[in-house]
């Protein structure tokens, strides 16, 4: 389904084939390739030697399922935030509800469809719908969920959560600084600067959100920067 998720991705973002490849299916796939590869090591014990006041006896920990996992993902980058904790959640041994984005219509519709497609219904789901199905299922008794999005919305599903004492993983957007020191690359510094900046429009969560110039490269980092910007 590779062309029709770059075709959902050209409509709701205007992101180009090339980009989502790159940004987004690539790495699901890889994660997807990393898990296959790994099962084996994710379903042994480890075995620990206990402490001389437990002798004789053995200790191992051994890694069990959270259960069913709520994946609450983002509209800027839908497929690697959702998909990924999913194709996680699969490997370990978990069910999952996925609650794409509202605000990224055309590939939230497309993941339902792949979801129906390829897996079992019985283990995995999606709901789709705006922030009062969100609210509403985030209030639900998981057992895990996984939410990437702002910090307010963050808050509000941690509180929701906590309620029912459901642990979460919470992927948001916070200060990114870039700093540029008297000794640095400058053109390079501010090539990556223009570059990163405006991939994905800007709308990435490690994007750069600031940057501290050392006085005495100033005013040929501006200069730099605006080049790259223009060009």
């Amino acid at each position: 389904m590779e062309e029709e998720l770059c075709v959902a991705m050209l409509k709701d973002l205007g992101r180009t084939e090339f980009q989502t490849k790159l940004y987004e299916l690539d790495g699901v796939v890889g994660h997807c390739e990393h898990h296959i590869a790994n099962l084996d090591r994710y379903m042994q014990d480890q075995v620990h030697d206990p402490s001389i006041i437990f002798t004789p006896s053995s200790s191992r920990i051994r890694w069990e399922p959270f259960g069913v996992c709520l994946v609450m993902g983002s509209w800027n980058f839908p497929y690697y935030v959702t998909l990924k904790p999913l194709a996680q959640a699969i490997a370990t041994g978990n069910c999952a509800v996925l609650k794409p984005s509202e605000m990224a219509p055309e590939s939230s519709a497309l993941m339902t469809k792949l979801v129906e497609k390829y897996l079992d219904q019985r283990f995995f789901r999606v709901i789709e719908g705006d922030v009062s199905v969100s609210i509403a299922i985030s209030k639900h008794p998981w057992d895990l969920i996984c939410f990437t999005g702002s910090t307010d919305k963050g808050k509000l599903v941690m509180k929701a959560a906590a309620d029912n004492l459901v642990p979460c993983i919470l992927e948001l957007g916070g200060k990114c600084p870039l700093i540029v020191s008297e000794n640095a690359n400058v053109d390079y510094a501010a090539l990556k600067c223009a570059a990163f900046k405006f991939v994905n429009a800007g709308q990435t969560c490690i994007t750069v959100d600031h940057v501290m110039v050392h006085h005495s490269v100033f005013n040929e980092f501006k200069e730099r920067l605006l080049f790259h910007i223009k060009n």
